[in-house]
């Protein structure tokens, strides 16, 4: 049993009737009908494969609906899509009838997820969450040797919209293989696996063999069988795989760099919008200097004529007559006081008629509605003047983004180019490759045709030389039965003279 998590790369895909139209119909040559020989569903509701896939396409774009029902935040979006793939390949010694592929396939997704209850450390899920929930449509396949079972599954829980967690699916997958692989006897052709399993028991880091692209492998194995010379073909391989080494490293270090590229784009533009803010409060506090010393003289103008007063007011408390006048100051003082709450009019004259106290609280605060209304004044001012500073940090800011905007979009076009390029490189490696082994496979096909030739030469240079050997052969039968001849003449002339002599 070997199993393969998303043959074409690393992520999850985004195309779900892209999947379904490679797993569910013909390719190349081969007939659906001689490729396909069953389908399908689990949790989708329907058996129709046609309607499946965009039940399950609903059911992704409906991810953020499914998370409120369900009470929880929606989150960052993936970069990831939502559709898994999973091919089960099963060994010519192991089951691969109908049932036994469903059997495998259901095991293998209830192996495939996590479980917190059997976790440790702060990030773990809250909630218990493995395939065998989520939509799968599973497509059966007889058009190689070995019967294999692809698998389609929704990342997007159907009830959650929680995506399946993807913590270390490579080792779970090679678990479950090595325990399938061992209930059926299989488990000797793959021993690298129970090693591995070992290896990570004690704590070791084991790296996967990177899995080479569908065209690479055929054109190695064809070229392998094509020629008897496996010296020069290794020789060859090597040399193909190191050029292909040296491509893959010039990619990596080209996606480094770029991203490299975009955080320095990134951290000098969150630096000239700190900038920008830090130069607005600095204006903001310069502004706030400038009006406080402007207000200054209008401040101390207010303490020195309101300390005045205060003397005033309190020497007249100390006669009658001033005690009068103050009566009259404080009633007129007091007016908008007693304006804005007209309950206990006559009561409150009344205390100022004959409280000092009443008289006094009422100066205090006619003084400090005095205070109140030159700090607003002030206030209002400094408002103003911030407020046009503001405007002035809202353009900057907006300048700062259209200029982060151009730089932004010169890097993508730069990025862009390269990549392009590099996919171009590829292309010419790709071809040069194909090239080159089609080179040494008409190269062993020549050398079987000039072996095949020596060998019908020297096939007929065997067969005249038995030729010879045979008539030198058939003279020399002839001569010994003519020699017998002669002597057995003589022996019976012999015998029939010692007859006479008799």
């Amino acid at each position: 049993m070997n199993v393969v998590i998303n043959p074409t790369g690393g992520k999850a895909g985004h195309s779900f009737k892209g999947l379904h139209a490679y797993c569910a119909h013909d390719q190349g040559s081969a007939q659906t009908s001689e490729r396909v020989d069953w389908i399908e569903t689990r949790n989708i509701g329907t058996d129709d494969p046609a309607q499946a896939w965009k039940v399950m396409v609903a059911t992704a774009q409906a991810k953020d609906s499914l998370k409120r029902a369900a009470g929880i935040r929606a989150g960052r979006p993936e970069k990831s899509g939502p559709v898994m793939h999973v091919v089960l390949c099963f060994d010519k010694d192991e089951p691969s009838d109908h049932e036994a592929m469903t059997a495998a396939a259901d095991e293998f997704l209830s192996r495939l997820g996590v479980d917190p209850a059997k976790m440790r450390g702060k990030n773990k899920p809250k909630t218990r969450q493995f395939a065998d929930e989520h939509q799968v449509i599973m497509y059966a396949h007889r058009d190689t040797d070995h019967h294999h079972l692809h698998l389609m599954i929704n990342r997007v829980h159907p009830q959650t919209g929680v995506n399946l967690p993807s913590n270390n699916d490579y080792n779970k997958a090679s678990d479950w293989a090595l325990d399938y692989s061992k209930r059926h006897g299989t488990d000797h052709k793959t021993p690298a696996r129970a090693e591995n399993k070992v290896a990570r028991q004690k704590g070791d880091y084991v790296k996967a063999k990177r899995r080479k692209s569908r065209n690479v492998y055929e054109q190695e194995k064809a070229l392998e069988q094509a020629s008897n010379d496996n010296e020069a073909v290794q020789s060859l391989l090597d040399q193909q795989r190191k050029k292909d080494a040296a491509l893959s490293l010039k990619g990596r270090n080209m996606k480094a760099l770029q991203a490299r590229e975009w955080n320095q784009l990134i951290k000098t533009h969150q630096e000239r919008k700190a900038a920008i803010g830090r130069y607005l409060q600095t204006e903001i506090n310069k502004a706030k200097a400038a009006v406080r010393e402007e207000y200054r003289p209008a401040w101390r103008s207010l303490a020195e004529r309101q300390q005045k007063e205060r003397q005033t007011f309190e020497g007249l408390e100390k006669s009658f007559f001033g005690r009068a006048g103050n009566i009259f100051k404080t009633v007129k003082l007091s007016a908008n006081l007693i304006r804005q709450d007209k309950t206990g009019i006559i009561t409150r004259t009344f205390r100022i008629l004959t409280n000092a106290g009443e008289r006094k609280a009422y100066f205090d605060k006619a003084q400090e509605r005095a205070r109140r209304a030159l700090g607003k004044e002030q206030a209002q001012k400094l408002d103003s003047i911030i407020q046009a500073k503001k405007r002035v940090h809202a353009e900057r800011m907006e300048s700062n983004r259209a200029v982060f905007k151009v730089e932004r979009q010169d890097i993508a076009d730069q990025h862009a180019a390269k990549v392009a390029q590099f996919r171009q490189d590829w292309k010419e490696r790709t071809a040069e490759r194909k090239t080159a082994f089609e080179k040494m496979a008409q190269l062993a096909k020549l050398q079987k045709i000039d072996l095949s030739a020596q060998q019908k030469n020297a096939t007929t240079y065997l067969d005249h030389e038995a030729l010879k050997i045979l008539e030198r052969y058939k003279y020399r039968e002839e001569f010994e039965k003519s020699r017998d001849g002669f002597e057995q003449t003589q022996d019976n002339e012999k015998h029939n003279d010692d007859e006479q002599e008799r």
